[in-house]
């Protein structure tokens, strides 16, 4: 197989002559991936205890022995490609550090159980993103990830019309979609995810058009039917860079019109923003505490200041019953179950030190996203970082373990941290920009 660390695939995996080692390998992934999508969990569980926030380690027996098999799958994967793990491990030094920095802080974690536990699922979820960008070059891993989120996506709309008990709120937001996924908010982000993935396959992928066509549908469909504005959002605004994109790459003066384009539509957001924020975050059905969040966060970086060089250990703060977390709830006079924010709540675990490595390797999986960006891989790798971001603002999704969100986050940032630049070539800039048919030897 071609470099790892690349686009496409060779013309073995092209032309689907796979041997029985592939098959096996791409078995254990596709598993491994409808894992982590909370779906086994569910399946056995019938939905009860299967809310991937909660799933590991704080219920019940079979909620947790759930996830064992799924554990397994990674390990045996991660054995059939140990070499190439190996050789490209140094370059994910930022998610080893930030890993490292979760396990030591069991010394100091308010619940040190806990803190264990969840560390060892923590292993497994970034373990298996830093996989998915290791095992095959990036056309081929999305190819998988395609597949997976087009049957689980038909899964889901099937639970929705044949089994409206399971798939529908009928609770607090009466009528939106849930799936199997619990809320609608967790369905909308999910399935906003899942759109990008298949806006990069269509970008890559001309053999499987039609599939991934209707996957996006599909997935546009579930983030509607979740009401979760958040969700649509994030999944409209990644169009504005992939617009700007196609047309930079028209021509010279196109690119530049392109470029002054970009930046009065950005000054004219920032002025907008300025003077109209309470008439802007209105129309999405917002206030400016963004639903009380503002004021989570206020209070959480006031109990970070507490412990700003520790936290309070890795996932522990929120599951001490008369720990630092009774303290938003008795000021807020509500039951706050996460800071609403990765951000903050990567500050509650492992404090500024645990912030500042997820801030400096972020920036980095960005500026490597740009330069990738650049060459074939074009702005794909750019938008699903930002997407990704722009959840992490009001939702605790990153460093979270058992969370599908987190691991596609860490398969992210390995691939920008791995990924070489495939030059494009200029002679046939338009015309085989969307051509995968003619594989080339990627160094």
């Amino acid at each position: 197989m071609s470099i790892a660390n690349s686009l496409y695939p060779d013309e073995k995996v092209l032309t689907g002559r796979a041997s029985y080692f592939d098959i096996f390998e791409r078995t254990i992934t596709v598993f491994a991936i409808v894992g982590f999508t909370n779906f086994i969990a569910f399946a056995l569980l019938g939905g009860a205890d299967a809310d991937p926030t909660a799933i590991f380690p704080d219920v019940s027996g079979p909620a947790r022995a759930s996830w064992y098999p799924i554990y397994l799958a990674v390990l045996i994967i991660s054995i059939v490609r140990w070499r190439t793990m190996l050789a490209t491990l140094p370059k994910a030094w930022p998610i080893i550090l930030l890993f490292t920095l979760a396990f030591l802080s069991i010394q100091w974690s308010i619940a040190p159980s806990i803190t264990v536990r969840r560390c060892i699922a923590l292993f497994f979820t970034l373990h298996f993103g830093f996989y998915l960008a290791a095992r095959a070059p990036l056309l081929d891993t999305l190819r998988l990830l395609g597949w997976t989120w087009l049957a689980i996506t038909i899964i889901s709309l099937g639970f929705i019309f044949l089994l409206p008990s399971k798939g529908i709120d009928h609770d607090a937001h009466v009528g939106a979609w849930t799936g199997f996924l619990g809320t609608k908010n967790l369905m909308g982000g999910e399935m906003a995810r899942a759109h990008l993935i298949f806006v990069g396959l269509l970008f890559y992928d001309a053999k499987h058009r039609a599939a991934w066509i209707s996957g996006l549908a599909l997935t546009a469909l579930c983030v509607l039917g979740s009401t979760s504005k958040t969700a649509l959002l994030a999944m409209i605004a990644p169009y504005g860079l992939f617009a700007v994109y196609m047309i930079a790459h028209g021509s010279v003066i196109i690119s530049l019109l392109s470029i002054w384009g970009a930046v009065s539509f950005a000054g004219i957001g920032y002025f907008i923003l300025a003077n109209f924020s309470d008439e802007l975050v209105k129309l999405i059905g917002k206030d400016l505490t963004f639903s009380g969040r503002t004021d989570i966060w206020e209070l959480c970086f006031f109990l970070v200041s507490k412990e700003k060089w520790t936290g309070y250990g890795y996932g522990a703060f929120w599951k001490v019953a008369d720990g630092p977390a009774l303290f938003l709830e008795k000021t807020l006079e509500w039951d706050v179950p996460n800071a609403h924010n990765s951000w903050v709540e990567v500050s509650l675990s492992l404090g500024y030190p645990g912030l500042a490595v997820l801030i400096i390797m972020t920036i980095m999986a960005l500026t490597k996203s740009m330069h990738l960006m650049t060459g074939r891989h074009g702005p794909i790798p750019l938008m699903m970082l930002l997407q990704l971001i722009m959840f992490s603002l009001s939702e605790s999704l990153l460093l979270q373990q058992n969370f599908h969100s987190s691991m596609l986050f860490a398969f992210v940032v390995s691939f920008c941290l791995l990924g070489k630049k495939v030059p494009n070539p200029v002679k046939a800039a338009r015309s085989s920009r969307f051509d995968v048919h003619r594989p080339e030897r990627l160094a």
